[in-house]
């Protein structure tokens, strides 16, 4: 029920770590942890979510902005979620924590503040800060994959044609971003790809409404039984 802080060095290509701190992570079995940088002085804060639905920020130690690597866990404060948590993501564009839960629900940590964003059925999630801004990509227990604003509004949807999806890796390319996704019983990711139009682009023609965001869909199915 404890985290800990390793401070790392690489050396003819290999990393190794040091033992720093040993923090109290608030709650029962942690799953995730984020730095999370909110401008104070005392330099960045840890930000652990644990397995029985508790998220703990401990408050950073340093002076004039720059942290030391140490964190205060003397009294931890932790926000009960009254769910299971599953996993987490952290999106540094948007400095925001979103917490999967075992009944497919996300909830968004912003300055201490928890709640829960309206999306469903969520298996999987990958956070994108990306030069067009931070998005969310979900993948669902029904097959599809889901581009999603941080505050849960749907962008786009892709039908994978497979089942629940198991994992993603996203990879950016200029205003398009791929989406590479495994399904359990599949050897070969599912790759969709959500095309963001241009800055200033609306996808009508007409000049843009300011930077909106235009999104097309593709999805390419790959199986090990293709040739």
């Amino acid at each position: 029920n404890d985290v800990s802080v390793l401070i790392g060095k690489v050396a003819n290509g290999i990393w190794t770590s040091t033992a720093y701190q040993r923090l109290n992570s608030g709650g029962l079995g942690p799953v995730g942890v984020a730095v999370q940088d909110d401008g104070g002085a005392n330099g960045p804060n840890l930000l652990v979510t644990n397995g029985d639905g508790t998220v703990t920020q401990l408050m950073g130690i340093g002076a004039a902005g720059q942290g030391s690597g140490f964190f205060q866990d003397a009294a931890p404060a932790p926000i009960q979620t009254g769910k299971t948590i599953t996993g987490t993501v952290y999106d540094p564009g948007a400095e925001q924590t979103f917490a999967m839960a075992n009944d497919g629900t996300v909830s968004v940590l912003t300055n201490g503040v928890l709640r829960p964003l309206p999306v469903e059925g969520v298996t999987t999630l990958y956070a994108v800060d990306s030069t067009r801004g931070s998005f969310l990509v979900a993948g669902l227990d029904n097959g599809t994959v889901e581009l999603l604003s941080t505050e849960g509004a749907v962008m786009g949807v892709a039908a994978t044609g497979l089942s629940a999806p198991g994992a993603l890796e996203v990879l950016q390319n200029g205003n398009s971003i791929d989406v590479f996704v495994t399904v359990n019983g599949n050897d070969m990711p599912v790759v969709v790809s959500f095309d963001l139009a241009p800055s200033g682009d609306d996808g009508t023609g007409s000049g843009g409404n300011g930077g909106a965001v235009f999104v097309s869909i593709m999805t390419t199915v790959t199986t090990s039984a293709e040739t």
